[in-house]
């Protein structure tokens, strides 16, 4: 959803907007009658073998070698567990 209110609206109902932002709602904020700033809510994803294919350096061929002899599986651990 997306929600057009002024500034004023924004410094008066700052909790109940932040609520609605956590919420999804996505806001324009506007400033004597024009948009001056949108406020967006943060999108978290779960990190995990489930997002593995949306994630852009997860398909990146090798770039080096291990200075430790360590094997690409456990280095993936690191950064997707």
């Amino acid at each position: 959803m997306h929600t057009v209110i002024s500034s004023g609206q924004l410094k008066s109902n700052f909790g109940q907007i932040i609520g609605q932002i956590k919420k999804g709602t996505k806001f324009t904020v506007s400033y004597r009658n024009s948009p001056a700033f949108e406020i967006l809510p943060i999108i978290r994803q779960k990190r995990g073998v489930n997002n593995l294919k949306s994630d852009p350096i997860y398909h990146f061929g090798p770039l080096c070698r291990s200075s430790t002899g360590d094997v690409s599986v456990n280095h993936d651990k690191v950064l997707y567990q």
